[in-house]
C-alpha cells in the first residue's frame, strides 16, 4: 500500500511539472515565474545600477546635489577612491588564479587517486581558446561591486561545424534567478534567466539554433511584458502600466527586442530494471516500461526519481521549449559575495564605500569653497576715497591694472582689507576622518596594495597582508566554488562534443606538443577540485621560496628531468623562454649522446679485459695444480724405485710411472700415474692382491703401500 502511495504521488508530481503544460500554460507559467523575480529583486537591481556608476565617477555625485552645487558656485570636485580598492581585490584574484582538476570516482580500494592529466589539459585548451580566464576575473570584478558576478558557457556551432567552447561574462543587470535562493553562489536555486535587449536579427540567430522560426512573427520575439525589468519595486505602477507591458510593441527588422531565455530545473519519474537477457540494469520511462512489461511480462524494477533540467526562450511567446545544454548544471555561473540577510541579496564592497568617498567628496568641495571665496577678501573703503568709485570697482581686484585714490586717502587710512575667514579646523579634521575610513570599512590595508609609505620588517608587513588576506577570505571561497561548477559544465561538455578524436594543444613535460582528446580517455565519474594554478604570479613566489630553501639539501636529486619541472615555478621567467628551455631540455645532444656511447664501450672494454684477466688467472692456477701433481708423482715413483732396490729389485723403468705429457690437459686433474706389474712381485713375496686405492684427486694414491701391508 505503501509503494503504491508513493508511486502515485510521484506520478502526480511528474504530471504537474511544467514542461508536461499546453504550451499556453507553460509560457503563462513563465512569465509568472519571470515577472514575481523582477518584482522581488528590482530593489536590488537599482542599487546594483547606483554602484556600477558609482565606481565609474560620475554617480558618487546625485544630480540634485550637482545643481545645488552649481547654484552655489561651488566646484563638484570627484576624488575616486573607491576603484583603487576595488582594483586591489581584482588584482589579487589575477595573481592568485586557480586551476581545474578532475578526480575519478570510480576507483577501486586502495587504489591510488590519480588527476585525470587528459581532462585537466582539454579543460585548460578549452579556456585558452575562448579568454576565459579573462571574463571570469570580470565577473569577479563585478561581484566585488554589486555582489554578484555571472559567466555562461555554451557550445558554438557557428562558427566551428564540430563545436566551439565559449564561456563569457554576463550583465548582472540581465540576470534574474529564483527568488527564493538563498545559498551562497545560487546552489539552491530552481530557476535562472537572462532577459538581454539585442537586435531582431540576432535573437533570431539565437532561437533559429534550436527551433524552427518560420511560423513566427517579429512582434513574438519580443518580450515587452519585462518593461518594468529595473524599476523600483516601490515605484507605484498605475493601471495603464500594467496593460501597457502585456502588450506588445511594433516591431521592425532593425528594432531592438528583448529574448529572455531560461532554465529550471523538473523532477522526474524513471524506471530502473534489470534486463532479462544480459543481467544489467537499465534505465527507462514509465512508457517504455509498460512496453517492455507487455511483452515479456513482470521484470524486477524500482521506481526512482531524478532531477532534469529544462530550458525555453520566451519572447512575447513561448518560441521554444525543450532540454537544457547540460543535465547536471546551469549553463550560467554565479559568484556571490556578502549577503544581506534582511531580503535575501548579496552586496559587494562599494556599498560600505559608499559613504566615507562621498564625504570626502563633499569636505574636499566645501574646502575649495572657502579657499576660493576667502582668496581675497576685498576692502572697506569711505566713499570719498576713490577718484572714480565705478572703476575703482571693475578694476581693484586687476594685478595690472592701477586704481587712483584721492591726495591722502591711504595716509588717512581711508582704506583698509576686509579680514578673510581662515580655513576651520573641524572641516580639515572631518575630511581627514573620512579618507582614513577606507581602510577601516574594507579591511584592505595599505600593505595590500603596495602604497605603506613606512618602513616595516618584512615579517610584518607579510603578517598584514596575511591579515588583509583573512578579511577577503569568503570571496575566495566563492570564486572556488564557482569555478568547480565551471569545471562541472567543462567536464559534460567535453564527453558529450569534444572527445571526438580532435586535436588539443597541452603543456607536458617537454613543452607544448599536440594530442588526440579520445574518448576512452575521459570517460567515466570525476570529482572537480581547485588547486593555485602554477602560473599565477603569487603561487611562483610561493613555490620559489620554498624551493630555494629545499635546494641545497637536494642537490644530489637535481638531474635534467627535474630542473625541467622545477622551470614553471620560477618567477619572472617569459612563459615563451620556459617552453624553449623545455623544447631544448627534451632534444636529444648529438655529443652528449657520442659521449655516453664512448663511456659505454670503455666500460664493457673494461669488463672484457677483467674477465680475460681472470681466465688467464684461473688457467694458471690449473697449471700450478698439474705441476704439483706431476711432482708428487714422481715423488711416488722415486719411493717405489727405494723400496724395490731395497728388497733387491731394481729400479723399474721411469716411464711406468712419471704421466706422458700429453695426459695434462689445461682445466683439468691429471690422470693417475701408472702403477707397477703387481704379479711378479705378489707372487715372489706372496703378497695379496691390492684393494682399489683412493685417489687424492690430483693423482696420487693416499698411501704409500697396499692397505693389506706384506704378510
Amino acid at each position: 500500500m505503501r509503494d503504491e502511495t508513493a508511486a502515485s504521488a510521484a506520478s502526480a508530481a511528474e504530471e504537474t511539472a511544467p514542461s508536461r503544460l499546453e504550451r499556453e500554460q507553460l509560457a503563462a507559467t513563465l512569465k509568472e515565474w519571470v515577472r514575481a523575480d523582477i518584482d522581488h529583486w528590482n530593489d536590488w537591481r537599482t542599487r546594483a545600477r547606483e554602484e556600477f556608476a558609482f565606481v565609474a565617477g560620475p554617480g558618487q555625485w546625485k544630480q540634485e546635489e550637482i545643481t545645488l552645487l552649481k547654484e552655489q558656485m561651488r566646484p563638484v570636485v570627484t576624488f575616486n577612491k573607491t576603484l583603487k580598492f576595488v582594483r586591489a581585490i581584482c588584482g589579487v584574484e589575477k595573481n592568485n588564479r586557480q586551476a581545474i582538476n578532475y578526480l575519478p570516482t570510480d576507483v577501486t580500494a586502495e587504489q591510488e587517486v590519480v588527476a585525470n592529466e587528459m581532462l585537466t589539459a582539454a579543460s585548460d585548451w578549452m579556456g585558452e581558446q575562448c579568454k576565459a580566464p579573462r571574463h571570469q576575473s570580470r565577473a569577479v570584478r563585478d561581484a566585488v561591486i554589486c555582489g554578484m558576478g555571472w559567466t555562461e558557457a555554451i557550445v558554438d556551432f557557428d562558427d566551428d561545424p564540430k563545436g566551439r567552447y565559449v564561456e563569457t561574462r554576463c550583465d548582472p543587470l540581465e540576470m534574474g534567478w529564483d527568488k527564493d535562493a538563498r545559498d551562497d553562489n545560487l546552489q539552491d536555486a530552481k530557476r535562472i534567466w537572462r532577459a538581454r535587449r539585442m537586435k531582431l536579427q540576432d535573437a533570431k540567430a539565437i532561437v533559429g539554433g534550436v527551433a524552427d522560426i518560420s511560423a513566427l512573427r517579429d512582434s513574438d520575439f519580443d518580450a515587452s511584458w519585462t518593461s518594468d525589468l529595473g524599476k523600483s519595486a516601490t515605484e507605484v505602477k498605475t493601471q495603464e502600466q500594467k496593460e501597457l507591458r502585456e502588450e506588445s510593441r511594433a516591431v521592425t527588422a532593425d528594432s531592438d527586442v528583448t529574448l529572455v531565455h531560461i532554465q529550471w530545473i523538473e523532477r522526474e519519474v524513471y524506471i530502473k530494471a534489470q534486463d532479462p537477457m544480459s543481467g544489467q540494469l537499465i534505465d527507462l520511462t514509465q512508457e517504455q516500461f509498460n512496453a517492455v512489461q507487455q511483452q515479456m511480462g513482470p521484470i524486477p524494477h524500482a521506481r526512482l526519481r531524478r532531477k532534469v533540467y529544462r530550458q525555453a526562450f520566451l519572447g512575447n511567446e513561448l518560441l521554444h521549449v525543450g532540454p537544457a545544454p547540460c543535465q547536471s548544471e546551469f549553463t550560467w555561473s554565479c559568484i556571490t559575495w556578502e549577503p544581506d540577510d534582511s531580503d535575501g541579496s548579496w552586496f559587494g564592497i562599494v556599498r560600505v564605500l559608499r559613504d566615507p568617498q562621498s564625504w570626502s567628496n563633499k569636505f574636499f568641495s566645501q574646502l575649495m569653497h572657502m579657499v576660493n571665496s576667502t582668496a581675497k577678501g576685498g576692502i572697506i573703503a569711505e566713499a570719498d576715497a576713490f577718484e572714480d568709485v565705478e572703476e575703482a570697482k571693475r578694476n581693484y581686484a586687476r594685478p595690472d591694472a592701477v586704481t587712483l585714490v584721492k591726495p591722502g586717502a591711504i595716509q588717512k587710512g581711508k582704506l583698509m582689507p576686509k579680514p578673510g575667514a581662515a580655513i576651520t579646523g573641524g572641516v580639515m579634521s572631518l575630511m581627514e576622518i573620512t579618507d582614513s575610513m577606507f581602510p577601516e570599512v574594507t579591511g584592505i590595508n595599505l600593505e595590500l596594495m603596495g602604497l605603506a609609505d613606512r618602513e616595516q620588517a618584512g615579517v610584518l608587513e607579510a603578517q598584514r597582508k596575511q591579515a588583509a588576506m583573512t578579511i577577503l577570505a569568503d570571496l575566495f571561497d566563492s570564486i572556488s566554488s564557482f569555478r568547480e561548477n565551471v569545471g562541472r559544465l567543462r567536464l559534460h561538455y567535453i564527453q558529450k562534443y569534444f572527445a571526438d578524436g580532435r586535436i588539443i594543444r597541452i603543456y607536458g613535460e617537454s613543452g607544448m606538443k599536440a594530442v588526440p582528446l579520445i574518448r576512452d580517455a575521459v570517460a567515466g565519474q570525476y570529482d572537480v577540485t581547485i588547486d593555485d594554478a602554477p602560473t599565477s604570479t603569487n603561487m611562483k613566489e610561493k613555490a620559489w621560496a620554498g624551493l630555494t630553501m629545499l635546494l641545497p639539501a637536494v642537490q644530489h636529486m637535481l638531474t635534467p628531468k627535474v630542473v625541467t619541472l622545477l622551470l614553471d615555478y620560477v618567477p619572472y621567467l617569459p612563459a615563451k623562454l620556459v617552453q624553449s628551455l623545455k623544447a631544448m631540455s627534451a632534444e636529444p645532444d648529438p655529443q652528449a649522446a657520442e659521449q655516453a656511447e664512448i663511456a659505454k664501450r670503455g666500460a664493457q672494454a673494461q669488463i672484457a679485459k677483467d674477465e680475460a684477466a681472470a681466465q688467464k688467472s684461473k688457467a694458471g692456477a690449473i697449471l700450478d695444480l698439474a705441476k704439483a701433481g706431476a711432482e708428487q708423482a714422481q715423488a711416488e715413483e722415486s719411493r717405489w724405485a727405494s723400496m724395490l732396490a731395497m728388497l733387491g729389485m731394481g729400479g723399474a723403468p721411469r716411464s711406468k710411472y712419471k704421466p706422458a705429457a700429453d695426459e695434462i690437459v689445461m682445466g683439468q686433474p691429471p690422470m693417475a700415474p701408472r702403477q707397477p706389474s703387481m704379479a711378479p712381485i705378489g707372487e715372489a713375496l706372496d703378497i695379496a692382491a691390492p684393494a682399489p686405492q683412493q685417489t687424492n684427486g690430483i693423482g696420487a694414491t693416499n698411501g704409500v703401500l697396499p692397505p693389506g701391508g706384506l704378510r
